[in-house]
């Protein structure tokens, strides 16, 4: 959805065009690549995300949109991608679009691949005709875990590597997590106002070590992210140094997560571990 957010939309900019835009702002993205995967998030009201996308200020502007047409104008983009059910029947509309034969064309004159999710579904685009992908579907919400799917399937495919665009924090350390899974370099692409380079993940987990990369997930998740609270004054920073150093905090972020139930003995290494952040 950071492609679509970047997208500059008129007020004479019909949906169709948004598809045909959006669409070219993803292959001008992997211009050196074979395959392009363009992976949506999901949107449900019944999640634990849910709160937080409110505090933003989506899902309030109440400005929805039931049915998006080819030829209907667009008057407020930036209100429209506020609403959550719009984004949910901009991203319909646009695997709409993409199966038709008006991309297919586009794409056998540069000879790339294109996979695009919608729901849990997701399609294979190519010069000649366009698949569903029983391999890839997924019920994920977020498009962070979904995205290792996508690079797993492309190795898997024959690649020799994979690019992740995204710049989300989570993907990155769900790709650390996630990178010895992945049998080819991974790499995560990272912007700044003057250029653009690559961090090579499985290099980057290399260095970290197996079982530091296995415990960020959990450090992570309890540290701050979009559905638990920050601790005040203390960022990701400091933590990561303590796991690195630290076998015991190191074993405890690995174990938080994989049940439901926080046993007593993991409560209360945690309970040290956020005391020594405020008085170490």
């Amino acid at each position: 959805m950071a492609l679509v957010q970047r997208a500059k939309v008129t007020q004479q900019t019909t949906f169709e065009d948004v598809a045909d835009l959006i669409f070219k702002m993803a292959i001008n993205e992997a211009s050196l690549s074979t395959r392009l995967d363009i992976v949506f998030d999901r949107y449900w009201d019944k999640s634990i995300k849910y709160p937080e996308r409110v505090n933003r200020g989506s899902g309030t502007c109440g400005l929805k949109v039931q049915n998006v047409a080819p030829r209907q104008m667009i008057k407020q983009w930036r209100k429209f991608l506020s609403e959550d059910a719009n984004k949910t029947s901009l991203v319909k509309f646009l695997a709409d679009q993409w199966r038709g034969e008006k991309y297919q064309e586009k794409l056998a004159q540069l000879r790339t691949v294109v996979y695009f999710t919608c729901e849990e579904r997701c399609f294979r685009l190519t010069g000649v005709r366009c698949l569903e992908v029983p391999e890839l579907q997924c019920w994920h919400e977020e498009t962070d875990g979904r995205m290792l799917l996508h690079a797993h399937h492309a190795v898997k495919e024959g690649y020799e590597a994979v690019v992740l665009s995204s710049e989300d924090t989570d993907v990155f350390v769900l790709s650390l997590a996630c990178s010895s899974m992945i049998p080819a370099p991974l790499f995560q692409k990272k912007r700044t106002p003057t250029r653009t380079h690559l961090i090579d993940v499985k290099q980057t987990a290399e260095s970290l070590g197996s079982d530091v990369c296995e415990a960020l997930v959990g450090m992570h998740a309890y540290t701050g992210c979009d559905s638990v609270s920050a601790f005040a004054g203390k960022g990701k920073a400091s933590t990561l140094k303590t796991i690195k150093t630290d076998g015991t905090v190191r074993r405890a972020f690995c174990e938080l997560g994989q049940s439901w139930e926080v046993t007593d003995e993991l409560f209360q290494k945690l309970e040290s571990f956020t005391c020594r952040l405020y008085a170490p």
